[in-house]
C-alpha cells in the first residue's frame, strides 16, 4: 500500500474532528455537516473500489484453476490410462475440452501412451491373482510365449508384475500364519513345509569333492587316489576336486576290468591248448562243486547293485545331513561328516540282498571284493 499524501492526512484529521463533535453531542454548522457527508461518501467509494479489485482477482484465479486442456501430452495420457477404468473417468481426470477418445483417434503417439498405461494396469491386476504367465498372455491378448521376454527386457512391466506377485504371496502367507496361530493343523503343516524349503542350510557339493573327502568316502589313501587319476584315467576337475558321479562311473569300469583279469588268468600250457582248456574246465567244475567259485554275472550284478546302493544311500542321507549341520559349530559339523562317511563306507561293504547268496557264498564274495581292492 502507498503512503498517504499531506492532503489526504489533513482530510482524515478533519473527518475525525467532525466525528468527535458529533459523538460529543455538539451541534454542527451547515457547512460542517455537508463536509462530513462528503467525507463519508468519499470513504464509502474507496471501500467499494477495493472490494471490486479483490473480487476480480479471485475470479481470475478460479478461472485459471478450472481451465480445461485442449491437447494433452503422452506423459499425461499414460498415467490416466493406468489409473482409470473407462473413458468417462479418464475425461474427468484429464480435464479435456473434448472427449479423450476423439483425441486418441487422431494421434498415434497419444494412442500408444494410452495403450501402454492400459497394459500396465491389466498386467498388475493379473499378477495379483493366481494366474500363470501363459494364462496372463491369453487375458492380455498376447502371442504365446511373448510375455516372458517382455518381463525380461521391460523393467517397468517386470517391476509391476513382481511387486504384485510379492504382495499377493505375502498376503497368502500372512493368512496361513494367522490360521496356524488360531490352531488349524493343516495351515500349520503348510507353514512348516514352507519354512523347511526356504530355511537356508548348507549343502554338500558332490560335483566338487576335495581329495580329503574322497579319502573318507573310499577308504583309500591320497596316494591311491592320485594313482587312479594319473595312471588309470580317473577324471579330475580343474580345481583339483572330483565329481562323485564321474568317479562312480569310472570306478564301475575300473572294477569290472580288474574282475575280468582275475577271472581269466593266463595258462602255461601253450604247447597243448586243448589240454589246457580241459584242465581249466575241470578246475572250474571242481571249484564250483566246492562252492569256491562265483558266477561272473553274479559278481557284476553285485557290483552294480553295490554301486546303486551307494548312490541311493547318498541321496537318502544328504538331506538329513544338511539339516543336522545347520546352525552347528565347526567341530560338530566335522563329527557329523565323519559319521556320515563311516556309514557310507559300511553300506558299501555290505553284500547286496539282490544276489540272494548264502553265508558261504557271501564270505567268498567279500574275499573277492577285498582282492579287487
Amino acid at each position: 500500500m502507498g503512503e498517504l499524501s499531506t492532503l489526504e492526512i489533513a482530510q482524515k484529521q478533519r473527518y475525525l474532528h467532525l466525528l468527535e463533535k458529533v459523538q460529543g453531542g455538539r451541534t454542527l454548522k451547515k457547512s460542517e455537516l455537508a463536509e462530513l457527508v462528503d467525507y463519508e461518501k468519499m470513504a464509502k467509494k474507496k471501500k467499494i473500489t477495493k472490494k471490486k479489485v479483490v473480487k476480480k482477482k479471485v475470479s481470475r484465479k478460479k478461472q485459471t484453476k478450472g481451465r480445461r486442456i485442449k491437447q494433452p501430452t503422452a506423459e499425461a495420457v499414460k498415467p490416466v490410462g493406468k489409473q482409470t477404468d473407462n473413458f468417462a473417468e479418464a475425461d474427468d481426470r484429464a480435464g479435456l475440452t473434448r472427449p479423450l477418445a476423439d483425441i486418441l483417434a487422431k494421434n498415434k503417439k497419444l494412442t500408444a501412451a494410452w495403450e501402454r498405461g492400459r497394459f500396465l494396469r491389466d498386467l498388475g491386476e493379473l499378477a495379483a491373482t493366481a494366474v500363470t504367465i501363459n494364462e496372463a498372455e491369453g487375458s492380455l491378448q498376447l502371442e504365446a510365449g511373448s510375455l516372458k521376454p517382455i518381463l525380461a527386457d521391460d523393467r517397468e512391466a517386470a517391476d509391476i508384475w513382481n511387486s504384485a506377485r510379492l504382495e499377493t504371496t505375502i498376503d497368502i502367507k500372512k493368512a496361513l500364519v494367522d490360521q496356524a496361530k488360531s490352531g488349524k493343523p493343516m495351515a500349520a503343516r503348510q507353514i512348516e513345509n514352507i519354512l523347511r524349503r526356504e530355511i537356508a542350510r548348507p549343502r554338500a557339493d558332490f560335483h566338487h569333492l576335495p581329495i580329503e573327502l574322497m579319502v573318507e568316502l573310499t577308504g583309500k589313501t591320497r596316494q591311491t587316489i592320485h594313482a587312479w587319476y594319473s595312471k588309470h584315467g580317473l577324471q579330475r576337475n580343474s580345481d583339483k576336486t572330483f565329481d562323485l558321479t564321474v568317479f562312480l562311473n569310472w570306478f564301475e569300469d575300473f572294477t569290472l576290468k580288474k574282475a575280468g583279469r582275475a577271472a581269466a588268468p593266463q595258462t602255461a600250457f601253450d604247447t597243448n591248448p586243448l589240454a589246457a582248456k580241459k584242465a581249466e574246465k575241470l578246475e572250474m567244475d571242481i571249484a564250483a562243486q566246492k562252492g569256491q567259485l562265483l558266477p561272473r554275472s553274479a559278481v557284476i550284478a553285485g557290483l552294480l547293485a553295490r554301486h546303486q546302493a551307494m548312490i541311493n544311500a547318498m541321496a537318502r542321507k544328504s538331506g538329513p545331513l544338511a539339516m543336522s549341520c545347520h546352525g552347528q559349530t565347526t567341530e560338530k559339523i566335522a563329527g557329523l561328516l565323519e559319521k556320515f562317511f563311516d556309514e557310507a563306507k559300511r553300506d558299501q561293504c555290505q553284500v547286496p540282498d539282490e544276489l540272494g547268496l548264502d553265508d558261504k557264498a557271501q564270505k567268498k564274495f567279500i574275499e573277492l571284493m577285498e582282492m579287487i581292492e
